[in-house]
This record gives structure tokens, C-alpha cells and sequence, in this order.
């Protein structure tokens, strides 16, 4: 699916663009993508990522299923890439990791003296649960106060555990929802309910579709220069005609079809 191209996404890259433009914040800064497996979620995410480069926005596309699955990696992963390739500094966060593993480690080397160092054993986790609250407060203090558009793309949300869906329904969405310079696109097969009242008023949702009209996909893959191999031109549209209906639109699915019969015809 990485290399998944698509026809006719326009409706979504045209909603994206003026959610980028809108600078009277007049539109929801928050858009929900929903759709089944291989219906080029991730492939209109690069495209939106793109589009950010090209306008010199910036941006941070991060995919769930590739990690950064909860709160704290969440939050690391965005602050080291967002400070290399922008110019906009996370200062508030990173005095307060600095100073949370100071004071972590001073514990943990006070617990270390009162028992037998040879038994001890530091649970990983003892610190998660005060740590997140510190530092999700900086994180927030530092993505608040920027005064230019940063855009964020999470992919695959279904990837998300619970703790993690609940981190971001309870505590980013309503954050990003009260900063407009702030825009988030939330894109997987589930995504979050946006009629919560927390975030309706700035969300808006698309339910993408499959794309089922011929003439869009044989325009797509060259019109009347469109040839399978040992076929005529017109046995070539009317073989792509039947596997749209078969596979419903769906589009990773319909290049897959069309990609094998390239590869097993002589």
C-alpha cells in the first residue's frame, strides 16, 4: 500500500487546502478521515504532507503503526522532528524532562542505598503516570504559544491502544480545538467520534469512498493509451470496468488486480 496511487481525491486534498488557507478560522481545524483497509488513507496523508512542504508549514506526519503508541513517545517523537526540520522549539518541554529525570534519578539512587543493591529491581513504570501529567502540561504550554501553522497527521489511529485513543480524545483534541493555528487530521479505519461535544464544533469528518466511476480510473491510467498486455484497447477498459465493480471502487485492491495482470500476461 505505500506505493498505492490514487485517482480522484480532489473533495479531500480541496478540503485540506482550505483548511490551510482559512485565515479568518472560520473552518474547523480538525478533520477525521475514515475508511476500510487499502482506500488510500495513507497515501492522501503523504499528499497532505506534501502539499505542507510545498506551502513551507510546518508539519509532522506520524504513523501509529510504525510505534509511538502512547502519550510520552508520542509527544518525544514530535518534539524531535519538529525541531529539526522547523523552526519551532519545545523549550517548556525539555526543561521539564531534563528536570523530571534529575529527580528520578536521585530517588532511585536514594531507594538504591536503603536496600540490598544486589535484589533491587526499578520498575520501568514507577515514574508514568506523574511524568505524563508534568509533561504533557509543557508539551501543550510549548504547541499553544506558536504563532505560525503546524499541522499534524496521525495515520492508522486504529494501530492506538486504549491508553492511548483516550490520551487524544481527552487531553490533544480539545487542545488543538482551542488553538487555530493548530490544525490535526486523524485518519484510520476508527477514528474519533466527532459529534463529542468536546470537539464538534471544530471537527469535521470524511468517510471516504470507493472510487467506482470507470471513466475516472481509465482517464487515470492513460484513456485511450491504456493497454493490458494481449489485449485490444477496448478488451483492456472493459476488463477494467469489470474489476472496478468487482472490487467496488475499493482502490488498493483494484491496482493489485491490475498490477498482477501486468506481471503474469506474457
Amino acid at each position: 500500500m505505500a506505493s498505492l496511487r490514487l485517482a480522484n481525491r480532489t473533495r479531500e486534498i480541496s478540503l485540506f487546502t482550505e483548511m490551510l488557507e482559512d485565515q479568518a478560522n472560520s473552518l474547523p481545524n480538525i478533520l477525521f478521515l475514515e475508511a476500510p483497509k487499502n482506500f488510500g488513507k495513507s497515501w492522501l496523508l503523504r499528499r497532505f504532507s506534501e502539499i505542507c512542504s510545498d506551502r513551507g508549514l510546518a508539519h509532522l506526519l506520524v504513523g501509529l503503526r510504525a510505534g509511538n503508541r502512547n502519550p510520552i513517545s508520542f509527544m518525544e517523537y514530535i518534539c524531535e522532528h519538529l525541531e529539526i526540520c522547523s523552526n519551532l522549539c519545545f523549550d517548556f518541554y525539555k526543561a521539564k524532562r531534563s528536570n523530571i529525570e534529575s529527580q528520578e534519578q536521585s530517588i532511585v539512587l536514594q531507594d538504591i542505598r536503603l536496600r540490598d543493591y544486589n535484589t533491587i529491581q526499578v520498575n520501568p513504570t514507577y515514574f508514568t503516570d506523574i511524568r505524563l501529567q508534568q509533561l504533557q502540561r509543557e508539551f501543550f504550554k510549548d504547541i499553544t504559544r506558536f504563532s505560525e501553522r503546524c499541522v499534524f497527521l496521525i495515520d492508522t489511529y486504529e494501530e492506538a491502544n486504549e491508553l492511548f485513543k483516550n490520551w487524544i480524545e481527552s487531553s490533544f483534541l480539545p487542545i488543538i480545538c482551542r488553538n487555530q493555528n493548530l490544525i490535526l487530521v486523524i485518519a484510520g479505519q476508527v477514528v474519533p467520534d466527532h459529534t463529542r461535544v468536546e470537539w464538534q464544533a471544530n471537527t469535521q469528518q470524511i468517510t471516504i469512498s470507493g472510487i467506482d466511476d470507470p471513466q475516472i480510473w481509465y482517464s487515470f491510467f492513460g484513456g485511450a493509451s491504456f493497454l493490458l498486455p494481449g489485449n485490444s484497447s477496448e478488451n483492456s477498459k472493459a476488463i477494467l470496468e469489470a474489476f472496478i465493480r468487482v472490487v467496488e471502487g475499493n482502490p488498493g485492491e483494484l491496482m493489485r488486480y491490475i498490477d498482477i495482470l501486468k506481471v503474469e500476461s506474457p
